[in-house]
């Protein structure tokens, strides 16, 4: 049985889809199924529904469906496609109703991932995925983002970088940003379901000020430890959190076992956090299937004046977000790390003591720029970056002062912002 609200075709109302505008018929109707349906092809004529819409041709015209008469539970936006139905052109949507549903049409500036069509619409990559522009500027960079993996499972995979206003990643979907890419957004970020970004993929937020994160969703990113032995510690800091809204996280929580790289289909192992007992084994990191993590070395440092400051985490001690860790590894080089959880978004602020140190850390899901950095902190910092890597140790039989090897970025003229990298033993 269906129906509608007897709405003049004609009129519309301007709703939004997170940052855009969404220009909506008022005409909503009504589908009741009470046994087993099966796809439906609904077709509406395209002069029609245009002189309603008055659809811009960057714009998308989408099928929208939800559970409420207002669109607010369960709601999909499906992209129509053109045919001649009996002479007559017209825009038709496949769907397959269950229970009560509503639905309507809508024009929005948007790009999405039907994964039911296995089809990116509104894009101006090639076969409509999206591009890269400037943000707010260009082809793509002032368009909303959707990927809903719908009632096939099939996932959207990045095959080339992509600027976008904002994005909304919805349940039970996922987008899969490929190798040295990225994905980047600069208003509103609803994460339902996950981003996995493989080998050096990045999510890069471009905004100000505090988080715009939504959802219970998780980032999936990869970080490799290169020490060469279990007895040097690595230098770590989290881009993502347990859960949203948190201010801290702990190892055991969001740090897993990457052995196996992030993928698709990959599975975040967890890491057998070994606690330590009294024996000399359970000092050591282990290559066993999940890999084994020696808790006693993982420590935090923040407004520190001497080696007594640093603080023993262990896998459950809480670290804020933007401080670093130390913990050693499994011996085996390079070591895959996968991190799993909300990513982290907006402004952090530390205040740190004159004459003090902390140890601080990149806290998010893409690489910070060395020489932005400096530039940024020209006040506060000498311009000068010491790059550290663990050095020495073979036995745990005494400890080496001053071990290390490092490489420095130096300002060289403060003025004309020239840059040199010099190696230092």
């Amino acid at each position: 049985m269906w129906g509608h609200n007897g709405a003049i075709i004609e009129n519309t109302s301007s709703v939004s889809l997170l940052c855009e505008n969404e220009l909506q018929l008022d005409r909503v109707w009504k589908v009741i199924v009470t046994g087993s349906l099966g796809n439906v092809e609904i077709a509406v004529s395209q002069a029609a529904l245009d002189a309603a819409l008055t659809t811009p041709t960057t714009e998308v015209i989408v099928f929208k469906v939800a559970d409420d008469p207002n669109f607010t539970t369960n709601v999909k936006h499906i992209p129509v496609s053109t045919r001649t139905l009996n002479g007559v052109p017209s825009y038709v949507v496949s769907f397959r109703f269950s229970g009560i549903k509503y639905f309507t049409y809508s024009e929005v500036l948007g790009i999405f991932w039907n994964g039911d069509a296995n089809a990116w619409t509104g894009g101006s990559g090639p076969s409509n995925a999206p591009a890269v522009d400037a943000i707010n500027g260009g082809l793509d960079g002032g368009k909303v983002l959707v990927i809903d993996s719908e009632t096939s499972g099939t996932n959207a995979i990045l095959s080339e970088s992509t600027n976008v206003e904002c994005l909304w990643v919805k349940s039970n979907s996922k987008l899969v940003v490929d190798s040295d890419l990225f994905v980047e957004f600069n208003e509103d970020f609803v994460l339902d379901g996950e981003i996995r970004l493989i080998d050096d993929a990045q999510l890069v937020q471009s905004h100000v000020g505090l988080s715009n994160v939504e959802g219970n969703g998780v980032v999936f990113r990869d970080q490799a430890a290169t020490v060469q032995n279990v007895y040097r510690y690595h230098y770590w800091s989290s881009p993502v959190v347990a859960a949203l809204g948190n201010t801290s996280y702990s190892t055991s929580t969001i740090m897993f076992d990457g052995t196996a790289k992030t993928s698709e289909n990959s599975i975040a192992k967890a890491i057998d956090w070994i606690d330590y007992d009294g024996s000399v084994a359970s000092l050591s990191g282990r290559t066993t299937d999940p890999i084994g993590i020696a808790t006693y070395w993982i420590f935090s440092y923040f407004n520190g004046s001497s080696r007594d400051n640093w603080v023993q985490k262990l896998s459950t001690g809480e670290v804020d977000i933007a401080e670093g860790f130390i913990m050693k590894s499994t011996g085996r080089s390079p070591q895959n790390f996968t991190f799993k959880g909300s990513p982290n978004d907006g402004t952090y602020t530390k205040v740190l003591n004159p004459g003090n140190v902390s140890l601080l850390g990149n806290p998010y899901p893409s690489v910070l720029d060395a020489v932005e950095f400096i530039s940024d902190n020209d006040n506060v910092i000498d311009s000068t970056l010491y790059f550290w890597e663990h050095q020495g140790e073979t036995t745990t039989t005494g400890t080496v002062e001053g071990h290390g090897k490092f490489v420095i970025l130096v300002d060289i003229h403060r003025e004309t912002k020239q840059w040199v990298w010099l190696p230092i033993q």
